[in-house]
């Protein structure tokens, strides 16, 4: 029986600088707008994530382990940098965090069989996603990016191999 646990410390920095030109087409695609727009962003964070891991081996051919260990998703350049006139940002977008669970087992039968078969539990708080709202002032639909929901994802792995060569001697 075996327990490891682990802890990691994340420092995170998120910048971006630079200039971009935003260009607004009329039907026939003519420049009807273009303003050249300077950004500076930025957006340090600094944390720890723990995990633990468990394998019993019960035998040389039969080993049943699990593990639970923190998740953290940072908000990405793509999530916070839009162009297009039709999406906007939340200025309040928050890193997705979460963790996952596995329990599974693995072996060999009679050296012709190999096969490692778990079972998984992934969860995340405040997911990055997008909402259709409409603006209260000229009432157009924009798509809005924010943290919309959690998420669980649950689901099995499994290999298996096959020694043909031991099969045939």
């Amino acid at each position: 029986f075996s327990i490891t646990p682990g802890i990691r410390y994340e420092y995170i920095d998120t910048e971006a600088e630079g200039s971009f030109t935003s260009r607004v087409y009329n039907g026939a695609g003519g420049i009807v707008y273009e303003e050249d727009l300077t950004e500076t962003k930025n957006n340090e964070r600094s944390f720890m994530l723990a995990g633990i891991g468990m394998s019993y081996k019960k035998s040389d051919s039969l080993e049943v382990y699990g593990n639970i260990s923190q998740n953290y998703r940072s908000i990405s350049f793509s999530d916070i940098q839009i162009l297009n006139p039709n999406f906007r940002i939340d200025p309040n977008i928050q890193d997705e965090k979460g963790f996952n669970v596995d329990l599974g087992f693995r072996g060999q039968i009679k050296e012709l069989i190999t096969y490692d078969i778990s079972g998984f539990y992934l969860q995340y708080k405040d997911r990055i996603g997008i909402l259709n709202l409409r603006d209260s002032v000229l009432f157009n639909v924009y798509q809005y990016r924010t943290n919309v929901a959690d998420s669980r994802t649950l689901g099995i792995e499994s290999f298996v191999q096959l020694n043909i060569a031991k099969l045939f001697n």
